[in-house]
């Protein structure tokens, strides 16, 4: 894995990018990467952690499928397996203990409750859960978060948000 290359373009601050590789370096399982675009978040967490990261995209906005298997070989991202289907396709590929589930998909509150649904059963107790954009014009996240919060089938601890980046761990 090479760290001297530029990383891709993203919309990650680096306060978000720091706490991210926080999270991926404490990983003990899997992490599913819900939203990668060109791959900006994907190297951050990849060069923090052995552990294999399921990134989770169809690819179909923004024609970015070409600019994350760019961003894949470059940083020789070993450990990485991308998964071009919608949330709801890979979930049903995909059931096995997660360390980490990072979302960043589609930013509707009905999306993000579904993402939250379909991923954190799947967390084991320690693992995180970090959503980006909760602090955001993207009101949905927030609002859907707070709801599955509400509901008080899984608890958080240690919560933190850093710029628009929200995490906890799975109590």
């Amino acid at each position: 894995m090479t760290h001297n290359l530029p990383l891709p373009k993203g919309w990650l601050a680096p306060i978000e990018a720091r706490r991210l590789e926080s999270l991926a370096e404490g990983a003990v399982d899997p992490i599913v990467e819900i939203g990668t675009y060109h791959g900006l978040s994907t190297v951050v967490m990849a060069r923090k952690t052995d552990e294999i990261i399921f990134t989770v995209d169809p690819h179909d906005m923004y024609d970015s499928w070409p600019a994350f298997c760019q961003t894949l070989a470059e940083h020789d991202l070993r450990n990485v397996v991308p998964l071009r289907r919608t949330s709801k396709q890979a979930r049903r590929l995909l059931n096995l203990p997660l360390g980490g589930v990072y979302i960043d998909g589609d930013h509707s509150a009905q999306a993000v409750r579904d993402d939250l649904r379909l991923w954190v059963p799947l967390l084991t107790p320690g693992g995180f859960l970090a959503l980006h954009d909760y602090e955001s014009h993207a009101e949905g996240v927030k609002r859907a978060l707070e709801e599955f919060l509400a509901e008080g089938r899984v608890e958080f601890e240690d919560i933190q948000v850093e710029g628009s980046l929200w995490s906890g761990y799975r109590a």
